[in-house]
């Protein structure tokens, strides 16, 4: 059974090299209008999305990791490894 996640991006939100409170209050402006947010990382930031989803996990308990996505993505030269993670309220 393949579950829809809406329109991708509404709900998306890239992580990137800002300030971490910048994420945090777009995952959950998204979570607000939606009930769902997805969070997307590349390479060395992917840390940065965990630490992001840890974090409103742990502040907001109605808050579940719905999915967790990780793939690479190919380059002429390199693999650059993906993660997607799904937040849900539950």
């Amino acid at each position: 059974m393949q579950r829809s996640y809406g329109n991708l991006y509404t709900n998306l939100v890239v992580v990137g090299k800002k300030a971490l409170a910048n994420y945090i209050f777009a995952v959950l402006e998204r979570l607000q209008r939606s009930g769902r947010a997805i969070l997307s990382a590349k390479g060395n930031l992917i840390g940065k999305a965990c630490t992001v989803a840890e974090y409103i996990r742990q502040k907001y308990p109605n808050v579940k990791i719905a999915k967790v996505y990780l793939d690479s993505e190919r380059y002429v030269n390199r693999v650059i490894p993906r993660l997607r993670i799904i937040l849900e309220y539950s």
